[in-house]
């Protein structure tokens, strides 16, 4: 899967063959469509449930945006695009509602569990948040049917791409810190690699929490 600034590309089952599956080429947001109608805007990252729907991370709309089994694109969190272009801060806005109705603040990253829940990289401010699927409810800790909440599960400077392992504990990118943060299904959060503050190439073979990583942009 490959992102371009508005367009997202599928391989298909020919290898070689590429075909656009969500955007349209032109910035902007064009929801609940077909993701070829649909439009996007900044694209930065991906993450798949367990029945194959597509996350997208769509950092200029403010939004995770979701395409479907079907092809149809739409908004499971962020109100959409507001300051578009700004990485303005959330400050949590929206914590405990509907995550239609929080602010994110230019989303970086989507980790997304089989059950349709995701973590968020709000990278405007500074937070990993949740968007937790509750029976058929999505709360931001949160869409309509099913409706999403959300809430703020870590405070990590400038959170960029994250992933889970098969226990489920986060993994994050801090682009500011030059390190990996580790945030355990407890709700607690350490630096899993890297030297915190410390940006540099060192540590080959060492100790992880003694090595040095120079602005991570992503954790697969």
């Amino acid at each position: 899967m490959q992102a371009t600034p508005q367009t997202l590309y599928g391989v298909l089952i020919n290898p070689g063959d590429t075909a656009v599956i969500a955007g349209n080429g032109t910035p902007g947001f064009v929801d609940n469509v077909q993701g070829t109608s649909g439009q996007l805007s900044a694209p930065v990252e991906l993450g798949i449930d367990g029945v194959d729907n597509l996350y997208i991370a769509d950092q200029r709309n403010n939004s995770i945006r979701k395409l479907d089994t079907t092809g149809l694109l739409t908004t499971v969190a962020g109100s959409g695009p507001h300051n578009t272009g700004s990485c303005s801060g959330s400050s949590s806005d929206g914590d405990n509602g509907l995550a239609l109705s929080a602010h994110i603040g230019c989303p970086q990253g989507v980790a997304v569990l089989a059950n349709g829940s995701f973590i968020v990289s709000d990278s405007g401010g500074g937070e990993m948040r949740a968007v937790n699927m509750q029976g058929t409810t999505q709360q931001m800790y949160t869409v309509s049917v099913p409706s999403l909440y959300i809430e703020k599960i870590a405070m990590i400077g400038f959170p960029l791409g994250s992933g889970m392992d098969g226990s489920r504990n986060l993994y994050t990118a801090s682009y500011s810190q030059s390190a990996v943060y580790e945030t355990t299904t407890a709700g607690v959060t350490s630096v899993f690699a890297g030297t915190a503050g410390s940006p540099g190439f060192s540590g080959d073979g060492g100790d992880r929490r003694s090595a040095q990583l120079n602005t991570p942009f992503d954790v697969k």
